[in-house]
């Protein structure tokens, strides 16, 4: 029997039983959250670790653990919810949502595939929340584990297996439970179906279009199946029943076309998250080395007029990424409010202490260098004057011995 896997397990672990552990399905089918390591050291070499989790607080438990222990890089660690399915080519998908954790979504897709191309699941990946702020605190971090080989797993197999684990919900459980020939039972499954429609009904708007039509393609898939196994009898439930039927169906209509429903006009864009996202990892990045470029530059007293230029530029993107902000929804800004405050605190004061700073340092500066210029001119006066009366002495005396 494959051994658990867990931020303790996995440090006493070789690699034929990590990955073991991780192609056992039964896991991942009951998963509702991972945590995912990048650049791990596993053998000797990096690796990516991925560990589920049944429900997503214990997951967020276990990454406040690892960030308090240190117990791998922030940036290279990432924690979320997932969701298995099939995308439209009928491949087995995972959809992670990094909530929290400093690791970038397209690292994950770059160095995670490769492992879970070995159970046949593709995985994608976006960034939200807490991992927002976390990346750019993490942005600095040095790996130790930085020039070790990489392990792609190419010598590991492909589990060739055709059982399927796509994620277990609610839903899911429901729709299992339904097909009844008793019409109480069939009523009872259609007020349930029609109790997670409502659910659905009142996120439009909070979460993403993905998931909005996500959970109604499962509702729609729920539906069928009890219409179907109660197809002859379904006609004689009643008034109440076929009303059930109906507003279960008007709800997985308008979240499947969201251009018909004013409600899902707000929608998340995730893409517009993404890209505020990778400006501010960006903009954390640059200034941390301007602030270092900054201090030497004052420091060996050699800064310039160009300094105060570098600093504008700065500003001016600080100012940019906050248009970003100012013209997302109000669920967008919630996604984000971490970063955007974390710049607001640290980065914008900071930039404007760096300004004053230069700006006083060259206005010292010059001031000393004008009094110097004036020093020299009048020394050389000084000079010029004492070798004129020299020039008259000598005349003099000359005059003298004639």
């Amino acid at each position: 029997m494959a051994e658990d896997l867990s931020l303790d397990s996995i440090k006493e672990m070789k690699k034929a039983e990590y990955i073991k552990a991780f192609k056992n399905k039964a896991a991942w089918k009951k998963a509702k959250a991972a945590i995912f390591l990048v650049d791990y050291k596993l053998e000797g070499k990096k690796a990516v670790i991925a560990i589920p989790f049944k429900k997503e607080n214990e997951m967020k438990l276990e990454m406040k653990r690892l960030k308090k222990e240190k117990l791998h890089l922030l940036k290279k660690s990432g924690g979320g919810t997932i969701l298995f399915g099939k995308n439209a080519s009928g491949e087995r998908e995972a959809k992670i949502e990094i909530n929290i954790g400093g690791l970038k979504p397209e690292v994950l897709i770059l160095k995670g595939s490769p492992l879970f191309d070995k159970i046949k699941v593709k995985i994608q990946a976006i960034q939200v929340g807490e991992a927002i702020e976390d990346a750019v605190a993490s942005a600095g971090e040095v790996d130790p584990n930085e020039n070790l080989p990489e392990d792609k797993f190419e010598d590991v197999a492909i589990d060739e297996s055709t059982d399927d684990f796509v994620s277990e919900s609610a839903d899911d459980e429901m729709a299992k439970a339904a097909p009844n020939p008793k019409k109480e039972k069939l009523l009872n499954a259609l007020k349930t179906l029609k109790e997670n429609a409502d659910k659905l009904k009142a996120a439009f708007g909070k979460i993403t279009l993905d998931k909005v039509q996500a959970n109604a393609d499962k509702l729609k898939t729920a539906l069928d199946k009890i219409l179907s196994e109660a197809k002859e009898f379904v006609n004689e439930v009643g008034d109440e029943a076929q009303e059930l039927i109906k507003e279960v169906r008007n709800i997985v209509k308008d979240a499947l076309n969201p251009e018909e429903n004013s409600n899902n006009a707000a929608a998340i864009d995730k893409n517009k998250l993404q890209h505020y996202a990778d400006q501010g990892r960006l903009i954390a990045e640059e200034f941390k080395a301007l602030q270092a470029t900054i201090k030497k530059n004052l420091a060996d007293l050699l800064s310039e007029k160009e300094d105060v230029d570098l600093v504008k530029k700065m500003v001016e993107k600080v100012q940019k990424h906050n248009t970003i902000f100012e013209s997302m929804l109000n669920e967008e800004k919630e996604k984000v409010q971490k970063m955007n405050d974390t710049i607001s605190a640290k980065i914008t004061p900071e930039l404007e202490k760096m300004m004053k700073d230069v700006i006083r340092y060259l206005k010292v500066r010059d001031k000393v260098l004008g009094k110097l210029d004036k020093s020299k001119e009048a020394v050389l006066k000084t000079i010029a004057d004492m070798k004129a009366r020299v020039e008259k002495l000598k005349a003099d005396v000359s005059n003298l011995n004639k």
